[in-house]
C-alpha cells in the first residue's frame, strides 16, 4: 500500500492495481487504486531495478487529471527503456526511462 497526502488532514490509501515490467527487466510501472473508493489512481509509480536493488524514480501523472488504464513496454529497444502509457483521455503519453550509463547492458531485449 502506498499512502499519499492529498490535504494536510486527508490521507488517501492505495493498493496495486497492476504492475508492468519492461523486458529488459530494468524498469517497472506500477498502477494503484483507492482503497476506499476503489477507484484508478491519477498517476504511474516508476521503479528501477539495477544492481540487485530497487529503487524510486518518481511518478507520472498527466496533466489534464486523467487516470492510466493501460501501461506497456516497448520490445527490443536498445537505449533504456521505452514504456507508453494510455490514459483515459485516449491519449498516449511516451516515457523513455534511460538505464545508467555505467553499466554493462549486453542482455537488450
Amino acid at each position: 500500500t502506498t499512502n499519499i497526502n492529498k490535504n494536510r488532514n486527508d490521507i488517501e490509501t492505495y493498493i496495486v492495481k497492476d504492475i508492468f515490467w519492461s523486458p529488459c527487466s530494468k524498469r517497472i510501472g506500477v498502477m494503484y487504486e483507492s482503497q476506499i473508493t476503489k477507484e484508478t489512481a491519477r498517476f504511474v509509480h516508476l521503479l528501477a531495478y539495477d544492481f540487485g536493488s530497487c529503487y524510486r524514480l518518481g511518478f507520472i501523472t498527466h496533466p489534464h487529471g486523467t487516470y492510466p488504464i493501460n501501461i506497456t513496454f516497448r520490445n527490443h529497444f536498445n537505449s533504456g527503456a521505452l514504456m507508453a502509457i494510455c490514459w483515459n483521455n485516449a491519449i498516449i503519453s511516451q516515457h523513455h526511462l534511460c538505464f545508467n550509463t555505467n553499466t554493462n547492458n549486453t542482455n537488450r531485449y
